[in-house]
């Protein structure tokens, strides 16, 4: 490439294009590598971030396969090397190994390149070859880059007075991990803690770019996209194909490729894998459980279920089992049930952390607003903390409920516990009061992956109480039986009878 430069003016105009331009110089300096043609609505949003020194905080959620790791973690830092637009780079990932892996494959290509060595020198330091290990390593022009996994120390770091300024964070979190709340919480912590307060905060040159693949709902790049909680982060959500399996990149993947891949995981039942892998999406919309259609609403001042001696209403708990802040949240369901008429109303929930007397607090002022004859506390591992206090404080304060232990067989929670609520939401059983039907649709619409799943355990509590009390629903009257009864009722009438009755 460089022996095409006729003169010192080409080489000038060259670099100026490939400094302003990253897309121009991934293909100018690396054809090898993208020998594919990026697309505009994959790659050029990717782009428009990267090039934006004024953007000190991005988020980019980028599907497998469409080279986001060599992009954004491998090229990109080298760019900022040659021009010497970044002195101290921090490339982050889930594992210690992983980021040292990255931090090598951008060595590897920083020194191999030809083209670079011509333009920019060499970068592989004469002496002190030490200073060019695995761990960390500093180039002969002066950038220092030190590989970090997750959760190891990058606070207080400094290099020649300066700190990170350049940190580049690549698939953080992995399958296994994300799956624990306790896990994500301690992730988060550590990244807004430490690694986001190890650039010097102060100056206006440091930039830290998240890329990677959403793999739950509540995982921290899912949180980073969500402008509601982090407005200051420029974000952008990718997806290789839409909803009719049309393909956003057909260089790559033609529409009839897409859909034998979509094919190959819905045979295996892994639709919600395809999606969070390839859209971004963390529950695949044909996979789900709980869809919107299936949700109802109605007005709790139009019902007046507490006069209605056909509904019986409950309150269900499902307390945290520590008070410490991050612990899960507690969560109270008011639920009523009408056998009759097959309905069961979502009333009222609350969902908060709370200590032990503003739990039980919480839990009778809302049976007394529902006039509920029954609570129930999900006793999971928690017996001597729930069931004693909880009878305890009641009889204390003059108060008498039927108190019913749920301790379902599933354990704690998951979607095998909460599974037996998806036939009644798509027989159209459920209701949910327009006070409470944004938390709970929220959370409904996220399963089998919820971000939090107490709300969604402690409403899966009313099938264990409903067996507990042998409450089943009965069958349904048309409009046709009632008429029938009316007219079997007509033709038994014994007019003696009747005469009986006015006397």
């Amino acid at each position: 490439m460089s022996e095409n430069l006729a003169n010192e003016k080409e080489v000038e105009e060259f670099l100026a294009e490939c400094d302003h331009s990253f897309k121009y110089f991934c293909k100018s300096f690396f054809p090898a590598v993208f020998y594919k043609e990026f697309s505009p609505d994959l790659h050029d949003p990717i782009f428009e971030i990267l090039d934006d020194d004024s953007i000190q905080t991005a988020a980019i959620a980028a599907p497998r396969g469409i080279g986001k790791t060599t992009l954004v973690n491998t090229i990109f830092p080298i760019k900022r090397m040659i021009f010497q637009d970044s002195h101290y780079i921090i490339p982050v990932s889930a594992t210690s190994d992983s980021a040292v892996e990255q931090s090598e494959d951008i060595k590897t290509q920083l020194i191999e390149s030809e083209d670079i060595a011509a333009l920019f020198g060499n970068f592989e330091p004469e002496e002190r070859k030490d200073s060019f290990g695995r761990k960390e390593w500093v180039t002969a022009k002066g950038t220092k880059v030190m590989p970090r996994g997750a959760g190891q120390q990058v606070r207080g770091r400094k290099f020649r007075s300066r700190r990170p300024d350049l940190i580049l964070v690549d698939d953080l979190e992995d399958d296994e991990g994300v799956e624990s709340e306790e896990r994500r919480e301690k992730l988060k912590k550590w990244f807004f803690s430490a690694l986001l307060n190890s650039v010097e905060r102060g100056r206006r040159d440091w930039r830290v770019i998240v890329v990677g693949t959403i793999l739950h709902e509540d995982s921290l790049l899912n949180n980073l996209l969500d402008e509601s909680m982090y407005p200051d982060w420029k974000t952008v959500r990718l997806e290789l194909f839409d909803d009719n399996y049309k393909s956003i990149w057909p260089e790559h993947m033609t529409d009839e490729d897409v859909k034998k891949l979509a094919n190959s995981y819905r045979r295996n039942e892994m639709l919600d894998v395809l999606y969070r892998e390839f859209r971004n999406i963390p529950v695949a919309k044909e996979n789900a459980g709980f869809k919107q259609d299936y949700f109802q609403e109605y007005e709790e001042s139009e019902l007046n279920l507490n006069g209605n001696s056909d509904v019986e209403s409950v309150v269900l708990m499902d307390p945290a089992r520590t008070m410490k802040t991050g612990s899960a949240n507690t969560a109270i369901v008011g639920v009523g049930v009408n056998t009759r008429t097959n309905e069961i109303f979502v009333r009222e929930i609350i969902e908060d952390q709370m200590y032990p007397d503003t739990l039980y607090n919480e839990t009778f002022a809302m049976a007394e607003r529902l006039n509920a004859l029954v609570i129930a506390p999900e006793v999971t591992g928690l017996h001597e903390y729930i069931t004693y206090p909880l009878r305890n404080e009641m009889l204390r304060l003059g108060k008498f409920y039927v108190i019913v232990e749920v301790s379902p067989r599933e354990g704690k929670s998951g979607p095998r516990r909460s599974g037996g609520m998806v036939p009644m939401y798509r027989n159209k059983l459920v209701k949910h009061s327009s006070a409470c039907s944004g938390i709970i649709e929220k959370y409904l619409l996220q399963w089998p992956r919820p971000s939090k799943w107490d709300v969604i355990d402690a409403l899966s509590g009313i099938i264990y109480v409903l067996e507990e009390g042998d409450r089943y629903f009965e069958p349904r009257e048309t409009g046709e039986d009632i008429e029938s009864e009316y007219a079997e009722l007509e033709e038994d009438d014994d007019p003696a009878l009747e005469y009986e009755r006015v006397i």
